[in-house]
């Protein structure tokens, strides 16, 4: 390790250029305040649980909440929330060969609406109104299993 930081340190550390992440392993109550303070940085955290001590400290931790999915055979997702961007009901998936977009995805007052795009060719399916509350992870192998 090249540098270390006491706490007295940490905005320096934040804005040394060194690290890219954070681990926030402190007591619960200054959960909080130091990972909002490695957001503000631009800094990716990990906070430990409980996130925070009270439901007005989660929802200052909770402005933005980016998740990072790893697979067997080398397949990945991330999902972003963010509470403070403009209203979206719709999320990308990006894949090797194409995309899919999802549109009403969170929501449940209209038909969801699928279109994808593999190699250049979109198509485009829709769905019943239904509702959309609990979303569903399904298994779909990989090509080639």
């Amino acid at each position: 390790m090249k540098h270390s930081f006491s706490y007295d340190e940490y905005d320096a550390c934040l804005e040394s250029g060194e690290v890219d992440a954070v681990y926030i392993v402190l007591p619960n109550p200054l959960h909080c305040e130091y990972t909002v303070r490695a957001a503000r940085k631009c800094i990716h955290m990990l906070c430990e649980k409980p996130m925070a001590p009270t439901s007005s400290e989660c929802a200052e931790m909770n402005e933005m909440t980016t998740s990072f999915l790893e697979f067997p055979g080398e397949v990945s997702a991330a999902f972003t929330t963010s509470f403070g961007a403009a209203d979206s009901g719709a999320y990308d998936v990006v894949g090797t060969e194409g995309t899919l977009r999802v549109d009403l995805a969170y929501e449940y007052a209209g038909e969801l609406r699928h279109i994808l795009t593999v190699k250049g060719k979109t198509r485009e399916r829709t769905f019943r109104k239904r509702d959309q509350f609990a979303p569903e992870l399904s298994r779909i192998p990989a090509r080639g299993r």
